[in-house]
């Protein structure tokens, strides 16, 4: 049997068939428990504050952070001719979570809401 680059072994291909669904239950297991951390400051995420959702957006936020999750994945893939879109999209992306672990250091209004025992 010729082991060139292009021959694929079918038994990879069966056991990544198998992570797919899991790695989805995993997005939106994250989805659902970090809800109400990811837009922390912005917008209140209380459920008594689910009317402000529907007025403003139309849209629990539930069903608006996957469908905002989908539309982001189609701006990236279908403007791959673009590349300096995406590289702008991902950098203020990860910009936010960089600029998040100095927040976390200092004295701010997230720790006023959270105690750490040693």
């Amino acid at each position: 049997m010729d082991k060139t680059l292009a021959a694929v072994d079918c038994r990879w291909l069966l056991w990544l068939y198998a992570v797919i669904p899991l790695s989805l239950a995993w997005i939106l297991l994250d989805i659902g428990l970090a809800q109400g951390r990811i837009l922390h400051d912005y917008i209140p995420t209380d459920p008594a504050n689910w009317p402000f959702w529907t007025i403003v957006f139309g849209l629990p936020p539930i069903l608006l952070l996957p469908l905002l999750s989908v539309l982001l994945a189609w701006g990236l893939t279908s403007h791959q001719q673009y590349p300096l879109i995406s590289i702008i999209i991902l950098t203020v992306s990860f910009l936010h979570y960089y600029f998040e672990g100095f927040i976390w250091r200092g004295e701010n209004p997230h720790r006023r809401q959270l105690s750490f025992r040693r």
